[in-house]
């Protein structure tokens, strides 16, 4: 897994990295698709690849 993050700035600037929303976005996508994994392995399922999106939307209904 990795996380990444489109670095902004001026030359010589230091970018303070992701923010916390897009940690806890990428964690969260991480432990769905090693759940998948385990349950795959679990019921031995065929399973070559997961592939998991993520979107965080700061909207709230209603």
């Amino acid at each position: 897994m990795s996380v990444s993050y489109r670095r902004t700035g001026w030359p010589g600037h230091i970018s303070p990295g992701p923010n916390p929303y897009d940690l806890l976005s990428a964690a969260l996508a991480a432990c769905t698709a090693m759940t998948v994994c385990f349950e795959a392995r679990r019921k031995q399922l065929p399973l070559k690849r997961v592939e998991v999106g993520r979107e965080l939307s700061s909207r709230r209904p209603g």
